[in-house]
């Protein structure tokens, strides 16, 4: 017959728990995320619309030699019809693809819908002919698990309504490859001869000395319940 462990035992196994996330948590803080994949800056040259409202989605592809946990993206864009400090909304979505070769696949292996992310205007120019503004933006998330391989990632915003629509993924300045489609499932066009902005971060995460710490917290839990049963006996 199962022993249902006493009320003190039960909160004592919640208090060790809740202690092991909140120990997760400090050990990601101050590890900080770890840059893994650098696609470049914005080279202030010119920007690919990447917008729902606007019509197109763009994609750009990176590879990983060994398996991470994505925990922030970091990129760089602007509003086409926005030479003063944009003042609208974003909807923006990231997604991550399969790549096998030269093909993306047209449906996601991950889509994260950001929604309206960190936003910093960068001051060290703009971009021709109008003088548009160029943003940094900043997605942080719950750790995505990604194996080792070749992906594309596609961030795709969505200003509909705003009128300094539509969103454009700056250019990093690098010779490619990019695709490019128009609605989400289409198959994918191209390659071609660019590179978006985009940083990729993993998000350290919690290793034997976490896991050792729990093991310590939850003998003296077993050892106190061994005692009571054997007192009961």
């Amino acid at each position: 017959m199962n022993e249902i462990p006493s009320a003190r035992v039960r909160s004592s196994i919640f208090f060790c728990i809740t202690l092991f996330v909140a120990l997760t948590s400090i050990y990601r803080a101050q590890a900080g995320p770890i840059l893994v994949f650098d696609n470049g800056g914005p080279s202030y040259s010119d920007a690919f619309v990447s917008d729902l409202a606007g019509g197109f989605q763009y994609g750009d592809d990176f590879t990983l030699n060994s398996g991470i946990s994505l925990g922030q993206i970091d990129w760089a864009g602007a509003y086409k019809l926005d030479s003063q400090l944009y003042q609208g909304d974003d909807a923006f979505s990231i997604r991550i693809f399969s790549l096998s070769g030269s093909n993306p696949a047209s449906i996601p292996l991950i889509q994260l819908n950001v929604g309206a992310v960190q936003r910093t205007l960068l001051t060290a120019d703009s971009l021709p002919p109008f003088s548009t503004l160029v943003y940094n933006y900043q997605a942080t998330f719950s750790p995505v698990l990604l194996p080792a391989g070749n992906y594309m990632l596609s961030i795709v915003n969505n200003t509909a309504g705003q009128p300094a629509g539509p969103w454009m993924w700056a250019w990093s300045g690098g010779g490619g490859p990019v695709w490019l489609r128009t609605a989400d499932g289409a198959s994918w066009n191209g390659p071609y001869s660019n590179d978006m902005s985009f940083q990729l971060y993993s998000v350290p995460e919690p290793g034997i000395a976490q896991l050792t710490l729990l093991a310590l917290l939850f003998i003296p839990i077993i050892n106190r319940q061994t005692r009571s049963r054997s007192f009961q006996k």
